[in-house]
């Protein structure tokens, strides 16, 4: 017969989960959610994941994979203004992935 590789189980995202807002504070029903899943879908934690507590979150609740968002915040000033705005935030404002969160995301969970 021939070999066929088998193919990766569905992925589901969960942020904010059990009503906690991040994967941390959630990280009791994710472990549940790991534990019944029993490898037929992949579990992957999100919310307030960063490089301080991603291998904390691993740990505790078994997922294999984490969504983050490594974003820091970065202020920009304007030459000039019309005086209109881009919704109800500051204009001056852009959220940026950060490389350094990123290679400390990587470095905390044994990647290089």
């Amino acid at each position: 017969g021939a070999n066929m590789a088998r193919p990766s189980p569905p992925l589901l995202l969960l942020g904010k989960i059990g009503g906690k807002a991040t994967a941390l504070e959630g990280s009791d029903v994710l472990a549940s959610l790991v534990t019944a899943a029993r490898g037929r879908i992949v579990i992957m934690a999100g919310a307030g994941v960063k490089s301080n507590n991603v291998a904390n979150i691993i740990a505790l609740t078994g997922v294999t994979q984490c969504h983050a968002s490594a974003r820091v915040c970065r202020e920009f000033k304007f030459e000039w203004t019309t005086g209109a705005k881009m919704g109800s935030g500051n204009d001056n404002v852009v959220w940026v992935a950060c490389p350094e969160e990123v290679s400390a995301l990587k470095k905390a969970v044994g990647e290089n």
